[in-house]
Order: C-alpha cells, then sequence, then structure tokens
C-alpha cells in the first residue's frame, strides 16, 4: 500500500539566520544539516541576545521562527546537551582547522599572529585558548575546558596547536605568542616541529649564554634598565637549556623588561611582537563582560562548555567580519567612520551593525574578508 503521509518540510529560516548557515555550510561542510542549522540560530541568536543565556536566546528565536519558545529551547539545549545516545555527537575538535580556515580565507598579511592563552570561569574552569589576533580583538579557533585545578597545559597546548597546523595558511609566517606561565622548552620545539614560530615571554631571573660569550649571566641584565632593549642568539637557562633568539625590551612606561624566546634570527624578529598579545585580553572581554557574558554560565559539563564555545566563536567571528567591512560602515556611520582612527571598535561597530541587519536596515553587505589583519607598530626598525 502506498504511504500517503506527506514529507516533513523544514521550517523556513529568518534571512540573517539562512545567511548565517550559508556560511557555516561552507567554511564547516562535514557538521550534519541539523547541527550546521542550530549552529546558525545559535550564533543569531547570541548576538541579537547579545548574551548565550538559553532563555534568552529562545525567547528571542521562537517568534522569528514562528514555534513555541519552549519547542526551540529544546532545539537549542540538545545541540550542546548531548549524551551517548547521540547518533552522530558533534565534535568540536574537528571544527577547530576549519575556523581557522575560515579565518585566514584572502589573507593578505604576510605574518599571521596566534596567541596561547588561559581565562578562568567562576573559578571552576579554565579554558585554554588558541587566538588569532587581529584588529586588537582575538578570535578563538580552538579550545579545550579544564578543571580549575589542572594544570597539564603542555599536553594540551600541543593537542590544539597540532589540530590548527594543518589549517596553517602557505605562505604565511605564523607566529605562537605565549606568556610565561605556559613556557617549556618541550612546547617551544613542539611549534617549531609544525612550522610555527614561536615567541614565548619568560621571567627575568632566569640564566643566559651569549653567543661568543663564556660567562653565564641573568637574562634581565641584557635591559638593566628603562628606555634599553637587546636582541642575539644565546642559550638560555643552565637546565633544560635551549638554544634560540632572545629578544629583551624595557620601554618607557613599562614596569618591568620583556624577555621574548624565539627561533627567528635577530634581524627577523622584534620584542614589540608582544605587544600584540594584549588583544586577547580584549577578545576574553568580549567573550565575558562586553560581549556575550559567558562569565555568567551556568553549564557544568566541560564538554557542553566546549559546544557553546564554539557558538561564541562563530558569533565574535561574524561579528568582526560585519566591523570591518569599509563599505557598510561608511554606508552606516557615516561621519563616525575614519580611515585614520576608529571612534569605535570593531567589535562594537560589528554588533551594531547586526543590529542594524535585524532591523532590516542594511541588505547585502559585502562579502569580502579581512584585507589587512596586522596594523603596523614602529619598533624603531620599521618591523613589525
Amino acid at each position: 500500500m502506498r504511504n500517503t503521509t506527506p514529507s516533513r518540510k523544514r521550517a523556513i529560516l529568518p534571512p540573517a539566520v539562512q545567511r548565517r548557515l550559508d556560511a557555516i555550510q561552507h567554511f564547516l561542510p562535514h557538521l550534519t544539516l541539523p547541527q550546521q542549522r542550530t549552529l546558525a540560530l545559535w550564533c543569531f541568536g547570541i548576538q541579537r541576545a547579545r548574551s548565550h543565556s538559553l532563555t534568552l536566546v529562545s525567547l528571542l528565536l521562537a517568534p522569528l521562527c514562528k514555534c513555541h519558545a519552549n519547542a526551540m529551547r529544546k532545539r537549542l539545549k540538545t545541540w550542546y546537551a548531548q549524551t551517548r545516545r547521540t547518533k552522530r555527537p558533534l565534535k568540536v575538535q574537528s571544527c577547530f582547522a576549519a575556523l581557522l580556515r575560515w579565518m585566514t580565507t584572502d589573507w593578505s598579511a604576510p605574518t599571521l599572529l596566534l596567541a596561547l592563552d588561559a581565562t578562568t570561569i567562576r573559578n571552576r574552569w579554565m579554558i585554554l585558548t588558541v587566538s588569532v589576533l587581529y584588529k586588537k580583538r582575538a578570535i578563538p579557533v580552538a579550545w579545550r575546558v579544564l578543571a580549575w585545578d589542572k594544570q597539564a597545559w603542555n599536553p594540551i597546548g600541543k593537542q590544539l596547536l597540532s589540530a590548527l597546523a594543518p589549517a596553517f595558511p602557505p605562505g604565511v609566517r605564523v607566529l605562537v605568542l605565549a606568556d610565561r606561565g605556559l613556557y617549556s622548552p618541550e612546547l617551544f620545539e613542539y611549534i617549531r616541529q609544525l612550522g610555527a614560530h614561536p615567541a614565548m615571554r619568560v621571567n627575568g631571573d632566569g640564566g643566559v649564554l651569549v653567543e661568543g660569550s663564556t660567562e653565564w649571566q641573568v637574562l634581565q641584565e641584557l635591559v638593566p634598565c628603562p628606555d634599553t632593549h637587546w636582541s642575539g642568539r644565546c642559550r638560555v637557562f643552565k637546565t633544560n637549556s635551549l638554544d634560540c633568539t632572545v629578544l629583551a625590551l624595557w620601554a618607557v612606561g613599562m614596569q618591568e623588561a620583556w624577555i621574548v624566546l624565539t627561533d627567528l634570527p635577530p634581524w627577523e624578529a622584534s620584542a614589540v611582537w608582544y605587544r600584540y598579545r594584549s588583544w586577547i585580553e580584549q577578545g576574553f572581554r568580549d567573550l565575558k563582560r562586553l560581549g556575550w557574558s559567558y562569565h555568567r554560565t551556568l553549564v557544568r559539563d566541560a564538554a557542553r562548555l566546549e559546544r557553546v564555545w564554539l557558538a561564541l566563536a562563530v558569533a565574535t567571528l561574524w561579528v568582526l567580519w560585519y566591523g570591518t567591512d569599509e563599505a557598510s560602515s561608511e554606508r552606516v556611520w557615516g561621519a563616525l567612520w575614519s580611515r585614520k582612527r576608529c571612534v569605535v571598535s570593531v567589535f562594537r561597530r560589528g554588533w551594531l551593525l547586526v543590529w542594524l541587519e535585524i532591523l532590516a536596515c542594511v541588505d547585502g553587505l559585502c562579502r569580502g574578508w579581512f584585507p589587512d589583519p596586522l596594523e603596523p607598530v614602529e619598533d624603531g626598525g620599521g618591523r613589525v
């Protein structure tokens, strides 16, 4: 007997959600269609609510999708609160390389800066992230949620960087910046093996043997006072020694010197690069208080937190895409937009453009990607 039951039609998504779905399907094709559609809903809902609150996002999305708020809430929660019965679970790690490829589409700068750093959530979770530094902001492309008391950073940092390595753009110099708490000679060498270049800050109380010298000295002695800098090939630390380039800088106004280790030759490196690492603090603020209020999360499972972080990463990437589109910015902001100085931050400008999109004031935003990721910083030698 012929089955006359009508086939179930998929709900038509709002145009703004559909645009996000199109991009997700292009850059994250390995996800299933339900995973892609729900991720697009999460991305748009987070941007509209300016929060990752499940209840608030559900209430705002339900009228647009013409469904009940409870049904939307169940759908969004099922996406990240997966169980053993889930047939095709969402593997966040499989998205890391795809996110980096999405970020570096049409990347024109000769250098790509990645920052390895950690942030805390409610004194319970520690999230180790690798972020792309861009326009004084940071976009997470790989992460791992850990218990507060777990301190095994090196193996996890290696795993995150290893997942990103296949997506390193060819012909682009990749620098991995890390703060003093994450330095280890094993991680330094591992970054080199991946084809990237480490730029890791260390404490100034370690020993250093300058190339051509026979006497050990303290790293801090390379720049003994403000307004001094030094660079050269050295062997650092008597225990677990490492042959590398030392970049030392103590600029006027700094409380202490920066001692940065890298594998690049001295004439190709600059300690000023480490200044870009501060952008990741702005990135964390975008994810927390200035943006999606992630510091208020009530999720208590590490795997679920990592899936929610994926939605936050895509939402942040999309906002910065809008915020860096000059054509839309000039059309909307007019006198507020200046090519020499941004009156409004890239993140805030992008978020407001999203709201204008919601109000149907802006349509057909330019599809161009990040044209010039690094803003030049003078270091006295003209290098960046």
